[in-house]
């Protein structure tokens, strides 16, 4: 027996085929039901997820309108204050010897070691927080340990919550302590001044901070 299918023959012989057989009724609404059950699933999940995108996009532009995570607390200012040295110790400034060879923001950092004080410059680290400089000189003491002072650029930060106001010398400090570390802070035309200690005492921490060298410089450093 001969064939004198070619092969577009055959697969229009087998679509007409196809065609030709048709589900039943019932079964063909059954899965239309299900394909558009599964669909809506899918529309139903999306639209959730868009909206709980949409809500919390909201919420973190309520806190950070501008995208800027912020300038840091005074308890964030001491934790990295409280970090080891990444850097030697500045030196003294021979011209200006209360002082030493760093600043932040323009307000410079004091030897503490001068005028009898005892406290001698260790380290320094460099940083930014919230888009503020952020400098750190850590000094030690033969008797009251370490302590070390941070300056933040300007504009001023927020005083912390809980501390208590000492004035010495004419200016007002705020003392705190948290995670067993005492945190002096003030201002300092604009600038916010922090130091902060975890051996020395709060008389000892206040009476750097509040200390005016007697070269004509103006305090407190």
């Amino acid at each position: 027996m001969s064939h004198d299918f070619d092969d577009a023959g055959v697969a229009a012989t087998i679509h007409a085929a196809a065609a030709a057989v048709r589900a039943p009724d019932r079964l063909r609404r059954k899965l239309a039901g299900q394909r558009t059950r599964r669909t809506g699933r899918r529309r139903t999940a999306g639209a959730f997820a868009a909206a709980v995108a949409t809500a919390l996009a909201a919420v973190l532009a309520l806190a950070h309108p501008t995208g800027d995570p912020g300038p840091p607390s005074i308890v964030e200012t001491a934790s990295v204050a409280l970090r080891a040295p990444a850097l030697p110790a500045p030196a003294r400034d021979a011209r200006a010897p209360a002082l030493l060879r760093a600043s932040a923001d323009g307000v410079r950092f004091p030897n503490y070691a001068y005028g009898g004080l005892g406290w001698r410059a260790d380290g320094q680290r460099h940083t930014r927080r919230g888009g503020r400089e952020l400098v750190v000189v850590s000094y030690s003491h033969s008797r009251d340990g370490h302590a070390s002072y941070a300056i933040v650029g300007r504009p001023a930060l927020r005083p912390a919550a809980g501390a208590r106001t000492v004035v010495r010398n004419g200016v007002r400090f705020a003392v705190l302590r948290d995670a067993g570390a005492t945190i002096v802070t003030w201002r300092r035309d604009g600038r916010t001044c922090v130091l902060v200690s975890r051996d020395a005492s709060d008389e000892a921490l206040l009476r750097i901070a509040a200390w005016r060298p007697d070269d004509g410089l103006q305090g407190p450093y």
